[in-house]
C-alpha cells in the first residue's frame, strides 16, 4: 500500500512538474526544445512506473511463497496474487494515464506555436512506446505472479 502511495504522489509530482515544460519567459520557446522535454518527462514516468511495477510484482512473489510456506490455503494464496495483479494493473494505467496528459498537453502546446507535424508525430509515436513498455511490465509481472500461485498450490 505504502509503495502505491509513494508511486501516485512521484506521478502527481510529475504531473505538476509538467507545467514547467510550458512555462514561456520572455522569449518564444522552440518547438523541438519542448518535444524533447515532454518526451523526457513521459520516459521519466514510464520508467518510475515500471519500477513501481516490478518492486509491487516482487513484493507480491515473496508474499505467495511466504504463505505456501507457512502451509496457507490455496484461497489465501490466490487472493494474494489477484490483490498483486490488481496492484500492478492499477499503477500501470496511472503511470499510461500520466504519460497521456503529458502527451496531451504537449501536442497541445506544438499545435499552439505551429509546429511541425512530424514533430508532433515524433512525440505521439514516444508516448506510444513509453504506454507499450507499461503495458510490457504488467503483463510480464502478471505473468510471474500466476506463476508464483501456480507453483505454490502445485
Amino acid at each position: 500500500m505504502t509503495r502505491t502511495i509513494s508511486l501516485v504522489s512521484a506521478l502527481m509530482a510529475l504531473l505538476i512538474g509538467t507545467a514547467s515544460v510550458f512555462a514561456q519567459g520572455n522569449t518564444r520557446p522552440e518547438p523541438a526544445e519542448i518535444a524533447a522535454r515532454c518526451v523526457a518527462q513521459m520516459e521519466r514516468t514510464g520508467e518510475a512506473t515500471v519500477r513501481a511495477i516490478t518492486d509491487q510484482t516482487r513484493a507480491t512473489i515473496a508474499r505467495i511463497r511466504f504463505l505456501d510456506a507457512e502451509g496457507a490455503p490455496d484461497r489465501v494464496i490466490i487472493g494474494a496474487g489477484q490483490t498483486g495483479i490488481e496492484r500492478i494493473t492499477a499503477t500501470g494505467e496511472l503511470g499510461s494515464n500520466q504519460v497521456s496528459r503529458i502527451e496531451r498537453a504537449c501536442v497541445e502546446a506544438l499545435i499552439r506555436l505551429e509546429a511541425d507535424r512530424a514533430l508532433i508525430a515524433r512525440v505521439r509515436f514516444a508516448a506510444d512506446g513509453v504506454r507499450g513498455n507499461i503495458a510490457s511490465a504488467v503483463r510480464r509481472g502478471t505473468a510471474a505472479i500466476r506463476q508464483a500461485v501456480a507453483d505454490a498450490i502445485g
